[in-house]
């Protein structure tokens, strides 16, 4: 599910917010959270990274 929400976050136009809903988390500081644990990042400063 982290890997998807990797891929969402590289190729698309879509927010964070709306890809954590996307993957079923009803909230998005959860999300990051999770995300940020797997990968050494918040989604947002991943994102970042990949431009």
């Amino acid at each position: 599910m982290l890997h998807e929400a990797k891929v969402l976050l590289e190729d698309s136009s879509l927010s964070v917010s709306q890809i954590s809903s996307l993957l079923g988390y009803r909230d998005i500081a959860h999300f990051s959270r999770q995300f940020k644990r797997w990968y050494g990042k918040s989604p947002r400063e991943y994102r970042e990274a990949d431009k």
